[in-house]
């Protein structure tokens, strides 16, 4: 079960492109607040469905979900982001969906847990799942993939690859840098030092692009 609650904080967290101080319990103070149940929101269409009580399994069935960030680095307050069902597996609906109930149906939940919530067991005290536990099952998951099909190793991920890798998604399917900038929460283009230049898709149909250039330009001379 432990497993199924890290692939939904780090699916939830990969399209929000969460820090690992907003999902998981991490060592010193920061600036950031740890999200809570509170701070997120189900929609089925323009209707907000209820997280506790006897319709809360319709959150399940949601079309979008809401996060809304309390307090973040930049020192923005309440921000309110956005995202609607993938249609997929991997989708942000399905994975704060699922979490939300799980922690719900926790004995005396309530609004007010953080999101890294976990139990063990029916009689096991509440967990608090750690930013060491999220990168050892990311380290695990590239090396059980292999160098060969990534083209790098597990030391050379960490948390904050799922933040970078909310910008590379994004940025190779030509979404617009503003666009990225806004669900990203990023207050410049700074997320663009994120991007790996030796990435193989970045070069598709640029050799065909510069190959049949068809106008002529001009040098303004010195």
């Amino acid at each position: 079960m432990i497993h199924k609650a890290y692939r939904e904080l780090i699916c939830g967290a990969l399209y929000f492109a969460c820090r690992s101080c907003e999902y998981t319990k991490t060592r010193g103070s920061r600036k950031t607040k740890l999200l809570t149940l509170r701070d997120i929101r189900f929609y089925y269409k323009n209707k907000e469905l209820k997280k506790i009580g006897k319709q809360r399994h319709l959150i399940l069935h949601a079309t979008a979900v809401t996060i809304t960030f309390v307090r973040t680095k930049t020192n923005e307050k309440e921000v309110p982001i956005t995202q609607h069902r993938s249609g997929t597996d991997i989708c942000p609906v399905l994975a704060w969906g699922s979490l939300v109930y799980r922690i719900t149906s926790y004995k005396n939940s309530h609004l007010d847990l953080p999101v890294n919530t976990f139990k063990p067991s029916k009689n096991a005290p509440l967990y608090f799942i750690t930013q060491k536990e999220i990168l050892q099952h990311i380290q695990s998951t590239v090396s059980s993939i292999g160098k060969d099909k990534l083209g790098f190793t597990a030391d050379e991920v960490g948390t904050h690859s799922i933040r970078s890798s909310f910008a590379m998604q994004l940025y190779l399917q030509n979404e617009s840098v503003y666009t990225i900038m806004l669900q990203g929460r990023w207050k410049s283009d700074s997320f663009l030092l994120y991007i790996r230049k030796q990435v193989l898709e970045f070069g598709k149909n640029l050799s065909h692009k510069i190959a049949h250039a068809k106008e002529e330009f001009y040098t303004v001379p010195k």
